[in-house]
């Protein structure tokens, strides 16, 4: 069924746009059906990359409550097809107030269209608070999807801040689905970045060994995603499933 998947992480420059980027290729690479909306206005990188045969929107959050009719092609695309919305850094209040003012998990309901958030994570104290604090906000009503970027500058996950025990504690106890992004290295990252090219495209350009590298990391991260079950051509996790996976880390939420 059609749903919506944001991809967030609040902070700047923590793997926001990597991500959708495998999102993105996945879908390709499976023939899944999706359309893909960049609403950083200031570096649309992934919607540059990703135009050629998938459905592809530039639009931008405003303050602006005039400006909702921009973003809503957000929700009405979901209506025939999967959606991935590539967020900017520091969007979350804008967000938040378009969901919420729209009252749009309650339409998503009536309309079979689930809304899920895949939240970018470095394992840094404040990245691991901005997560709580979006799940706090939207206790049981919005499925959130942990992923632990390994590969992400400032990453913190073997030597995680005390904050980290909470998070592993809620993760353990209500069953918040988390997955990790294996590390790219650098010479691929960086040249694909610069070349502003898909994986796929920089495979047959570049030498044997980054060929090599690009597979593996991409192995891993496909397996991470298909582990969840809520990017395929007709996912399992339809609204009433989003629901009830919401609605186990409600409690400890509340408390955190």
């Amino acid at each position: 069924m059609p749903n919506i998947h944001l991809i967030d992480g609040e902070k700047g420059g923590i793997g926001k746009s990597m991500f959708c980027r495998v999102l993105a290729e996945y879908c390709q690479t499976e023939k899944i059906d999706f359309a893909l909306i960049d609403t950083d206005r200031t570096n649309p990188d992934v919607g540059r990359v990703y135009v050629k045969g998938v459905s592809e929107e530039q639009t931008f959050f405003s303050e602006k409550e005039e400006n909702d009719a921009k973003v809503d092609v957000i929700f009405e695309t979901a209506l025939s097809k999967m959606v991935l919305v590539n967020l900017p850094a520091q969007i979350f209040p804008v967000v938040t107030d378009w969901i919420e003012r729209n009252e749009l998990l309650t339409l998503g309901q009536e309309c079979g269209v689930q809304i899920y958030k895949w939240f970018v994570c470095t394992g840094e104290g404040d990245s691991i608070e901005l997560f709580l604090d979006s799940l706090k906000h939207f206790e049981k009503r919005l499925p959130h999807i942990l992923v632990r970027n390994l590969g992400a500058s400032g990453a913190k996950w073997e030597t995680a801040p005390a904050e980290y025990e909470r998070l592993e504690q809620i993760i353990s106890k209500y069953r918040i689905p988390t997955i990790d992004l294996p590390k790219l290295p650098p010479l691929e990252r960086d040249y694909i970045k610069k070349n502003q090219c898909s994986f796929a495209e920089a495979s047959k350009k570049l030498k044997l060994m980054s060929k090599q590298r690009i597979s593996i990391f991409l192995n891993k991260a496909y397996d991470a995603i298909e582990s969840t079950q809520l990017i395929c051509a007709s996912a399992p996790f339809g609204a009433a499933q989003g629901k009830q996976l919401s609605m186990n880390a409600d409690k400890e939420v509340k408390s955190a």
